[in-house]
């Protein structure tokens, strides 16, 4: 978790400003949108990811695939990057 100096809670510090997760002076982490995040890129990222052989050496991050600020629903941009990723692993193996 990163708090910026406004007290803004956001899960790293390379998230975009308008995903805060709260604010530690008024009332601390909003569970609420916590478990939707977590949710939201459960949903859409353990299919594919989960049977990917590049799994244990992924260097992508939630924020790769945000769009607008909220996760892309674009399948195929998120494959497009995920392929990529693995084409790169691979020549780097």
């Amino acid at each position: 978790m990163h708090i910026t100096v406004d007290g803004n809670i956001h899960v790293c510090e390379k998230i975009q400003p308008s995903n805060s997760l709260g604010n530690v002076n008024s009332g601390g982490v909003d569970y609420v949108r916590l478990v939707d995040l977590v949710h939201e890129y459960s949903k859409s990222s353990l299919p594919e990811c989960g049977s990917c052989w590049l799994l244990r050496m992924c260097s992508a991050c939630y924020r790769d695939f945000l769009d607008d600020h909220v996760w892309s629903a674009d399948s195929s941009e998120r494959q497009a990057g995920c392929q990529a990723m693995r084409a790169y692993a691979l020549r780097r193996l």
